[in-house]
């Protein structure tokens, strides 16, 4: 399979970076957090599905391109994770920055 017939199937892990791209972290509360991480660990998860079916149906063929993709993503699935329990274990939520002048 060419890397252009593979192409969307990776675009689709623009979703993981769009999720975790949070301008300024303070202005959420932990909940927030948590929620956009999980989006992001489950595009990672969602196209891990992806690679495989593809894989498992022949449609993808070559085990380099199949196996490189699918253990970035794991890793960084793994990762997400990891930073979910610290944000549940560690972050605090941040009050809101006031507005207007005193």
């Amino acid at each position: 399979m060419s890397k252009r017939v593979l192409a969307p199937l990776l675009w689709r892990g623009v979703g993981v970076r769009s999720n975790i791209e949070i301008q300024d972290f303070k202005l959420f509360s932990r909940t927030t957090i948590i929620r956009f991480l999980i989006y992001a660990q489950s595009e990672c998860d969602e196209t891990i599905l992806h690679l495989e079916f593809l894989f498992e149906t022949n449609s993808l063929k070559d085990t380099a391109i199949f196996n490189q993709p699918k253990q970035d993503y794991e890793a960084l699935s793994k990762r997400i994770n990891k930073f979910i329990q610290w944000v549940e274990d560690n972050w605090n939520d941040f009050q809101k920055p006031e507005t207007g002048n005193k």
